[in-house]
This record gives C-alpha cells, structure tokens and sequence, in this order.
C-alpha cells in the first residue's frame, strides 16, 4: 500500500471541503444552464456533506463506518457529474423521483383508508426514461470497471455482507473460540476508502462549479485533484460525448 498516495487523497478530501465551506461566490448561472444547475446542486451538496460527515467519523477512529457515507458520497458526486454531462439530465432525474414517489404510495395504499384524489395518479407506475443506474454510470467514464469497483467494494458497511460481519466476529487461531467485538476491529481504513473520499469531493465541487459564470474555485478544485491525481472533469474521460449539452466546451469541440 502507498500510504503517500493514500494521504494525498485525504487532502484532496479535506481542502476541497474546506475550499467549498469558505466560498463566498455567487451561484451566477447563464439562463440555459439554470435549471440543470438547480437539479445538479442537492446532489453535489449532499455528497460534499457526506464527505464532511466521513471524515469527522475517520479522524475518530471509525473508519469502517465513516465507509457508508464514503459510498453515498460517491455515487452523488457521479450523479452530480452525470447530470452536468448530459443533455436533458434534468427531466430524466425528475422522472426518476416520480417513480420513486410512485413506488412509495403504491406501498402505503394498501394500509390508507384513501388516497387523495390529486395523488391518485401517483399510483399508476411512470414509464418515462429515467436516471440510468450506478454501473452504466460508472461504465459511461469507466471503460475499465474499476471504478464500479470500487463503489461496489464501499457496500460492506451498508448491506449484509462477510466484510461488516467479519468486523464484530473473529475466530482465535489458538483455541478456535468465537470472539464477538462490540465495535469494529479495523485499524486501517476499508480497501479504496481515502480514495473514495477524495475523488468524491472534487467531483462534487468541479460539478457545483462548472455551470457558474465565476470559474474561480474550479481552478482551485483542479489543482486540488491534480496534487492528488485524481480527475475532476469526467467530460474527458466521457465514452458517449455526444450526450452532453451542446454547450458543453466537450461538445462544442466534437
């Protein structure tokens, strides 16, 4: 392991969230980009939140739990960059909102004495294109696989799996006898954890930044990402470019 490499994306984590709590700038949108940039900002915010809160966990010593908000940080921060990098993002994001307010009163219908006539049109399924999800997402700006990877890999805190149950139960190699721990045993943090951290947090300031008239903190973000070799932009590293806005610098030089 690089420790170096490891510590160079914890700052990158660190900065860039230092670098968006004392902004001043003004959110100056030019019209067309607007209402993108208003779908783009909750979820770019969301993730550099996360990234605060993972960090406040690591530097406790809770690194193996801090990694569920390291994985939410990271699919936000893709999504933030995905609906900058694509025309249209804004009603296929919406869309995916409807189904899942769809899907939650279909839930509850069963157990309400009735549904309010203006909601009742929530319960019939929309069909409409939506927000694709995390693996074509990750597959759009990742012809490896690497990068679904590592998304994957942060599951271990968040769903049933070998690597959370292996945290509060080991086996003595002497004696054979289970062992329960109340709290998790990792001294290190989980495999791709800083890496998380710090690839989320510049791709969920560079999105908050790429839409505004005062590019200044993006300049900032870049180098940032740069110190820590980590992309900002996936527009460069986009495999269907056409996709993006015709506005995008990416599109206007296609």
């Amino acid at each position: 392991m690089d420790r170096e490499e490891h510590d160079r994306w914890l700052i990158a984590a660190r900065r860039t969230v230092e670098l968006d709590r004392r902004s001043k700038m003004s959110l100056s949108v030019a019209g067309e980009d607007t209402v993108r940039f208003r779908s783009m900002y909750p979820i770019a915010r969301h993730a550099l939140a996360q990234v605060g809160a993972a960090l406040t966990l690591h530097d406790t010593g809770r690194s193996f739990e801090a990694s569920a908000n390291a994985r939410v940080a990271l699919e936000h921060a893709l999504l933030a960059q995905w609906i900058v990098l694509t025309a249209d993002s804004e009603t296929l994001l919406a869309n995916s909102i409807d189904k899942s307010h769809s899907l939650m009163l279909r839930g509850l219908e069963p157990f309400a004495q009735s549904i309010p006539a203006d909601l009742r049109p929530l319960l019939v399924l929309p069909t409409a294109a939506r927000v694709p999800p995390m693996d074509q997402i990750c597959g759009r700006f990742d012809r490896s696989g690497l990068l679904y990877t590592m998304y994957r890999g942060l599951t271990g805190a968040v769903h049933l799996s070998g690597a959370s149950v292996a945290e509060y139960v080991s086996v003595n190699g002497e004696t054979g006898a289970i062992v329960l721990h109340p709290k998790p045993r990792s001294r290190m943090p989980p495999t791709d954890f800083e890496k998380a951290l710090g690839w989320a947090a510049v791709l969920a300031k560079a999105a908050l930044e790429m839409l505004l008239d005062d590019d200044s903190d993006l300049v900032e973000v870049a180098a940032i990402a740069r110190n820590a070799g980590l992309p900002h932009d996936l527009s460069f590293d986009d495999r269907y470019p056409e996709r993006q806005p015709q506005n995008h610098p990416q599109s206007e030089n296609m």
